[in-house]
């Protein structure tokens, strides 16, 4: 019943399928999922844009170094979990908190702004899904 739930959903399919890599779908929607609840508990978008920036430089210097990682140790993938659901147990607590805290906004002003969104979020997910179909089949 939380309204940053579908909102983060949303924002992690439609980063997902931006990207357009078929073989980083989950990897992709999971961390848009991450990145959007950043941005609802920070109230900005500049730690986003960080931890963006941060993954990004982390796969140029290891792939300019020719750092291999084996990704499926199980160590690794035990750490990576437990730190993944901590992030998101802590930042949904936070937002959880702040909407309690927070006056309430008449469900009119929510309902326009959130059809909005997924009417856009519905295009661009539409034509990110096209660009994915047509790399995977057209060669």
């Amino acid at each position: 019943e939380l309204p940053f739930i579908p909102l983060a959903l949303s924002v992690g399919l439609c980063f997902s399928l931006y990207h357009c890599s078929f073989s980083q779908l989950i990897y992709q929607f999971i961390y848009g999922v991450a990145l959007t609840l950043l941005v609802i508990s920070s109230k900005s978008v500049i730690p986003c844009i960080i931890a963006h920036l941060l993954n990004n430089l982390t796969v140029l210097v290891l792939e300019y170094f020719k750092v291999n990682i084996d990704l499926t140790n199980p160590i690794l993938i035990i750490v990576g979990v437990i730190i993944l659901v901590l992030f998101f147990v802590f930042t949904i607590l936070d937002i959880v908190k702040e909407q309690k805290d927070k006056e309430s906004i008449s469900k009119d002003i929510k309902s326009k702004s959130l059809k909005g969104f997924y009417l856009s979020a519905f295009f661009g997910m539409l034509l990110c899904l096209i660009l994915i179909i047509s790399s995977v089949f057209g060669g």
